[in-house]
């Protein structure tokens, strides 16, 4: 017959592995996965695709909407309704085949060169309205990666040049302004309905015109270019990446700010340098961090002069984590030291560095760190006080080759 307190010792051991068991789903539930660095042999590849997946073929193309010429050299600006077609080829290869304008109206107001609305000199007329010829076609185009994006690059063969004729009256004379250049860049991401091919100032260099000169031709347009038949098209970047398992080289270019606020009755003292750095990214999110040299430094807050940047104690540690649901690179180790002139006096302020800057992955292969206050520890010691200080900017990290990416 079982006891009473072999009975117990029963009850317990069972309760005990329950909360063992317990104990290990919750932790498996709770479990956070870290952050690591991973790599790629080669470079970032845009690609035509449809449902996430290669074309097997080329595809026709075809976009519709609103497109507006200006030459702000000349205050002159011609709005059309336009629609095209193209195709999309394999790999990263397009072409535009036709685009036509029609429903050509002179808004009111126009560009100048300085940005600034003016009157348009194209006139209205009730039956000598403008019209747009777009020039070169057909245009060849590919998509590339550069600047924290995708780009459709459009050039044409031989003599040709990509660009557009505006004809217009003008001081009821009919003008024609013939704006070119060898290519043209749109910026590239994907919507609802297809590629977005977007024209504007800030995505290439501004045509040159017969009238205007050189700079003064621009074409805005967002365009949704859709395949013909199949799904809808997209733009892709393809990049093969695995798992960092040894060091891989990185240097970095960034223009950082580090001020030291004080404590209140010590003025406020610090430094903007362009940086350049070297280190390496490793295996389970950690890193070195081997030279941090400044150059050219410029004065903040009571600094009058910079005389001279030091920084000390290398390698210097990272190590990739989670927070507020963003990576983060922990870099720890370091000492940061300036030299300036405040009051035509020579002040030193020695700064341990402690930031964690937030780590976002670059479309060519490349990472950015971005510090800020919220990611700040650094303390410095100013003529013995020790206050608060900050860093501000952004730093890119390149591979010696290839890419890499931070990412759970």
């Amino acid at each position: 017959m079982r006891s009473r307190s072999m009975t117990v010792r029963l009850v317990l051991s069972s309760l005990l592995a329950a909360l063992a068991l317990c104990a290990v789903g919750a932790g498996s539930a709770l479990a956070v996965e870290t952050p690591e660095w991973f790599s790629s042999t080669s470079k970032p590849a845009p690609e035509f695709q449809q449902s996430a997946t290669k074309l097997k073929e080329a595809v026709g193309t075809k976009w519709k909407g609103k497109v507006t010429f200006e030459d702000r050299n000349e205050d002159a600006a011609v709005e059309c309704e336009g629609s095209g077609e193209g195709t999309a080829g394999l790999g990263a290869a397009d072409k535009v085949t036709s685009w036509s304008m029609t429903a050509c109206t002179p808004p009111a107001k126009a560009l100048n060169r300085e940005g600034k609305l003016v009157s348009n000199v194209c006139e209205k007329h009730e039956t000598d309205e403008p019209k747009v010829e777009i020039g070169g076609l057909p245009w060849r185009s590919e998509l590339t990666v550069a600047n924290r994006g995708q780009h459709d690059l459009f050039s044409t063969e031989g003599t040709k040049y990509t660009g557009f004729v505006i004809t217009c009256r003008v001081a009821g004379l009919n003008n024609k302004d013939t704006c070119n250049l060898p290519t043209l860049s749109a910026a590239v991401s994907n919507g609802g309905l297809g590629v977005e091919e977007n024209f504007n100032e800030l995505n290439g260099e501004a045509l040159t015109c017969s009238l205007g000169g050189k700079g003064g031709g621009h074409l805005a347009t967002t365009a949704e270019v859709d395949a013909t038949k199949g799904t809808t098209l997209e733009a892709n970047v393809i990049t093969a990446f695995s798992k960092v398992t040894s060091a891989v080289k990185v240097t970095g270019t960034s223009e950082l700010t580090l001020e030291d606020k004080g404590d209140g009755v010590w003025s406020p003292l610090g430094i903007t340098c362009p940086e350049k750095t070297e280190g390496t990214v490793e295996a389970g999110g950690k890193g070195t961090i081997t030279n941090f040299v400044a150059s050219e430094c410029k004065p903040v807050g009571k600094c009058e002069k910079i005389n001279n940047v030091t920084a000390t104690t290398f390698p210097w540690s990272t190590e990739l984590y989670e927070a507020e649901g963003a990576v983060r690179d922990r870099i720890a180790g370091g000492n940061y030291t300036f030299e300036c002139t405040d009051q035509g006096l020579n002040t030193s302020d020695t700064c341990s560095l402690n930031v964690s800057p937030e780590i976002t992955n670059g479309i060519e292969g490349d990472v950015f760190a971005l510090f800020s206050e919220r990611t700040t520890e650094t303390i410095c010691k100013y003529d013995r006080k020790e206050g608060e200080a900050q860093w501000r900017g952004e730093l890119k990290l390149v591979p010696a080759s290839g890419a890499i990416a931070a990412k759970k």
